[in-house]
């Protein structure tokens, strides 16, 4: 089963990190049991001024993309690490207490062997996917919940934006293609050998 949970999230890199931090600090100190609140907000909306351009760009939705793994969260969470580790997503946010980890933030080329327009959409230009040819800067969090005593929800927010590796022009906010999300599950259904 496939669910959304509605995110916002500011299109600034610095703020990214920032936000990504607080989510993993909130869930941190969230004692909520299962069924309580999502730890990842509903609406959370920001705005940054842009210096020397004078506007401000408002923050835009992201979406936790949320499967459920028939398996117990303890087992899920046993695996995850290395999940993230196998695709090669080095892991540099852990909280064991809210059950989340991943990375607010890093230079990413290739995952799990894929060129990363296999994972996002940045646009494109006349060389092609600027996925595939610009700097991206991925954030991803994945966050179990237990369902059940058998069933784990697993959420995973994905953010990234792309940059010109010659720093010759703008930066550009990317999106999911979903893609990420759906492996990430698969590798730990694979793990914990459920099956697809």
């Amino acid at each position: 089963m496939k669910q959304r949970a509605r995110y916002a999230r500011p299109t600034v890199n610095h703020m990214r990190a920032a936000a990504l931090a607080a989510l993993v600090a909130a869930a941190g100190c969230s004692s909520a049991p299962a069924g309580g609140p999502a730890l990842i907000p509903e609406s959370t909306v920001g705005t940054a001024s842009v210096q020397g351009v004078g506007r401000e760009i408002v923050a835009h939705d992201k979406t936790a993309e949320t499967e459920t793994v028939a398996a117990a969260t303890n087992l899920v969470w046993g695996v995850l690490g290395g999940v993230y580790e196998q695709i090669g997503i080095p892991v540099t946010a852990t909280d064991s207490r809210s059950m989340s980890l991943g990375n607010l933030g890093y230079e990413a080329r290739r995952i799990d062997g894929s060129r990363m327009n296999t994972y996002l959409d940045c646009g494109t230009n006349f060389n092609g996917p600027l996925a595939n040819h610009y700097e991206v800067t991925l954030s991803v969090i994945t966050r179990l919940d237990r369902a059940d005593s058998r069933n784990t929800e697993v959420s995973t927010v994905v953010d990234a934006s792309a940059k010109p590796r010659t720093n010759a022009g703008y930066p550009v906010q990317c999106t999911t293609r979903e893609t990420l999300e759906a492996l990430i599950v698969e590798k730990v259904k694979e793990a914990l050998e459920l099956g697809s």
